[in-house]
């Protein structure tokens, strides 16, 4: 498999062990965007003024930037988040071209609203975006020949040997079923079973998992959680399209055996 294959396909954080995991998603709402202008404000420069308190504020900066940094503990905890779009097919803005009018439910100005929402509530935030973004270029409508679930599993090893404690794979192929025939293009459920594989960010199929009510399309197969966002016990994503919505996988990381 060749090194831009492995870029397409894969993405690796080098941080903790993860522990704890859900998947969920968040649809568009239907309000509109408002815009904030900002009115100038004069100014005049002033003569500076120094006094014994600016110097000793300055003095503490220095000294808290030239402190040694607080190295992570065995057992520390983080909540990383991680936000993913798909799909969006050059929808900009919330405009359905189809129809030739304004749409609150779709454009990627719209989601930009629920990443903005979810970083707020978790700073510790990856934003992603599983491809079709967009389309029309013999390399938009390019296909790979290579077998994902193959590939995937060729690289686990050597990016877990390159020191990746999180593997996050991005496949735009769909989630499929839970009968894998080789070559098959949907193949996100497979994916999700492969040793190694800590979370998933599928789509293709302009669909949506979770449901977040265990009663969707892909809640049939086995070991498939639709509340919860698993399949195999993997967070998965699938975020609909046209930037209807953002998914949203929440990691409970713990520091374990001293790993960095």
């Amino acid at each position: 498999m060749s090194k831009h294959s492995l870029q397409k396909n894969t993405m690796l954080l080098t941080m903790f062990a993860a522990v704890l995991a859900s998947a969920s998603l968040v649809e568009a709402e239907e309000t509109s965007l408002a815009t904030t202008t900002t009115t100038p404000v004069a100014s005049q420069v002033e003569t500076p003024v120094t006094s014994t308190a600016t110097n000793e504020a300055a003095t503490d900066a220095t000294t808290a930037l030239n402190a040694s940094p607080v190295l992570p503990q065995e057992g520390d905890t983080v909540d990383v988040r991680i936000l993913s779009t798909t799909d969006l097919h050059t929808n900009l803005v919330n405009y359905d071209y189809y129809q030739d009018k304004p749409s609150q439910n779709i454009g990627l100005a719209k989601t930009a609203v629920l990443i903005d929402k979810a970083k707020a509530e978790n700073p510790n935030t990856l934003l992603v975006d599983n491809g079709d973004t967009i389309q029309g270029t013999p390399l938009g409508t390019y296909k790979s020949i290579i077998d994902p679930v193959e590939a995937v599993k060729a690289v686990i090893p050597d990016i877990q040997k390159a020191g990746a404690d999180i593997i996050l794979v991005l496949s735009h192929s769909g989630i499929g079923d839970d009968v894998y025939e080789v070559g098959e293009e949907k193949v996100g459920y497979q994916i999700a079973g492969i040793d190694g594989v800590d979370a998933v960010i599928t789509e293709h199929s302009h669909a949506e998992f979770p449901s977040g009510k265990g009663a969707g399309f892909y809640e049939k197969y086995k070991d498939v959680d639709g509340v919860n966002g698993l399949i195999t016990g993997t967070p998965v994503t699938m975020a609909g399209k046209y930037g209807d919505r953002l998914g949203i996988i929440d990691l409970g990381l713990t520091r374990m055996n001293g790993k960095p």
